[in-house]
């Protein structure tokens, strides 16, 4: 899916959030269980309003993220932005908000990003020369072979029972 008609999906899902958080907000009393759901459609809507923008900054940020991960980047990166408006509402639905706690889960969800970010940049680097299959399954395949080697050799059950 491309970029263009994943922000058009993600700006018409995020309307949508936006439209019945307003009609929940309006016509719900303030419960439990309606302070949950706002906050899920809170999430929601700031995930998919916000993953547009994102979605173009590593666009013109990141030459070397490839087309086709553009889409999926940009709505983790919405769900981050979403999940810090939800946990900001949190805080200061118990009174607890503060400019430090601002600045620290900011800085929380920025290092969780850049964490993911290498991660991947780490996993398509690593992938050997002359290989068609990722360094990942390249492991799993040695771990497998080394598994296998030590069955058989005497160690088990019956060793030591003769006495």
């Amino acid at each position: 899916m491309s970029l263009r008609l994943a922000s058009i999906l993600s700006l018409f899902f995020g309307l949508l959030c936006w439209g019945g958080l307003a009609a929940l907000v309006y016509y719900q009393p303030p419960e439990a269980l309606f302070v949950g759901a706002a906050l899920l459609l809170l999430i929601a809507a700031v995930a998919a309003t916000t993953a547009p923008l994102w979605g173009r900054i590593q666009q013109h940020l990141s030459a070397d993220i490839q087309p086709e991960a553009l889409p999926k980047i940009a709505a983790r990166q919405g769900l981050w932005a979403g999940l810090f408006a939800a946990a900001l509402v949190i805080f200061q639905i118990y009174g607890l908000l503060d400019w430090i706690i601002v600045l620290v889960l900011l800085v929380l969800f920025v290092m969780l990003e850049t964490f993911l970010l290498q991660r991947r940049q780490l996993r398509k680097t690593r992938k050997p020369a002359g290989s068609s299959e990722p360094a990942t399954a390249q492991a799993a395949k040695m771990q497998r072979t080394r598994r296998g080697r030590g069955k058989g050799k005497g160690k088990g059950k019956g060793k030591g029972k003769g006495k």
